[in-house]
């Protein structure tokens, strides 16, 4: 089964497990959003945090007590806490950070929001992300979440991805495209 399978299939029963009212502890969507937010922001800011998930070298003991320190840290809900204990006892935590975009992207579609990554050689701001968010969701007709992403060798400009579609405004993009004009000139 591939990563995106076991994605996809985790995010679905986490997805479920929170819609059910009978559930212990159940959980609602709302809260299950604000989880994702929470534990993709946690895994892009911090590269210790993406390390621990994908070190085969800590024991399942340990990565239980550290995962529990950071959901009570976190406030996370139980529903979001039992599945990361699955993913623990089932050696996925590896596959956390795809679980939480495939989840995070099955609620954005049933609540009616595209969602965008945007990629930039640099940070940008909130007024910026608000810009640019405002300017897709006006093409779209639709609600955008923005997911940002730094990626320094784009040099600057951005790149813009929703669903399949990709609008790529980097200055590497504009400098390959000028040096394949110079170089078939040259020739």
């Amino acid at each position: 089964m591939s990563a995106s399978q076991v994605s996809q299939r985790y995010a679905k029963g986490w997805l479920s497990a929170a819609k059910d009212p009978s559930a212990k502890g159940g959980q609602s969507l709302d809260s299950v959003a604000g989880d994702t937010n929470a534990l993709l922001g946690m895994i892009a800011n911090s590269p210790e945090f993406h390390a621990f998930l994908n070190s085969p070298l800590i024991s399942q003991p340990d990565q239980s007590k550290v995962m529990d320190k950071i959901a009570s840290q976190a406030k996370l809900g139980d529903t979001t806490t039992s599945m990361i204990r699955l993913l623990i006892t089932n050696r996925r935590l590896p596959a956390l950070e795809g679980i939480v975009k495939a989840a995070k992207a099955m609620i954005d579609a049933a609540s009616g929001v595209t969602s965008a990554q945007v990629t930039s050689a640099t940070p940008l701001d909130e007024k910026k992300i608000a810009d640019i968010r405002t300017v897709l969701s006006k093409k779209l007709g639709e609600d955008v979440a923005i997911e940002t992403k730094i990626d320094p060798t784009i040099i600057g400009g951005m790149v813009v991805r929703i669903g399949s579609t990709m609008i790529d405004d980097s200055v590497k993009t504009k400098l390959d495209r000028m040096a394949r004009r110079l170089q078939g000139q040259a020739a």
